[in-house]
């Protein structure tokens, strides 16, 4: 079995990873197959990759630089340096928290979603929020992750 995500283009299937895609089609060579196509709606793995190596890293960085632990942002006993996973379920709780009304519309308590269940346009959403958040409230500015950074490298001979 084989499943990837691709777009569909003018007809055409494109494949977010071609040369994967392409590697793993040999193997079904000469083979009758059967082919189902469904639309995703669960973020993409560009996405997924800016939210960790970008916007997670940023913050955890930032959250260090200002000396913050996790008891700062955990109600955690144990004072331990923050990691990556502890700042993504900092961000999810602070963005993505649904309140649980019982029967009566009293409160009840609040509910976070996961971010493996938002659709793409969600996700962006939830990024956009943090983004202008890390604004406000880090003083920092998460790259649009639409807007290619160019690095200046200059090579000293010796």
């Amino acid at each position: 079995m084989m499943n990837f995500i691709a777009k569909i283009r003018n007809g055409e299937i494109i494949p977010e990873q071609p040369l994967i895609v392409s590697d793993k089609l040999k193997s079904f060579h000469d083979k009758e197959v059967e082919i189902t196509i469904k639309k995703t709606n669960s973020r993409t793995t560009p996405q997924n990759r800016y939210y960790w190596g970008v916007v997670v890293h940023m913050v955890t960085e930032r959250f260090k630089e200002l000396g913050y632990t996790k008891t700062d942002i955990y109600d955690s006993t144990v004072s331990a340096p923050l990691t990556r996973t502890d700042v993504h379920e900092f961000l999810r709780n602070e963005f993505l928290n649904d309140d649980l009304i019982d029967k009566e519309g009293e409160l009840i308590g609040t509910l976070s979603k996961s971010t493996t269940s938002l659709s793409t346009d969600e996700f962006v959403k939830y990024l956009d929020n943090i983004r202008d958040w890390g604004v406000i409230s880090l003083d920092i500015e998460i790259p649009d992750p639409e807007i290619k950074i160019l690095y200046n490298i200059e090579v000293k001979n010796k």
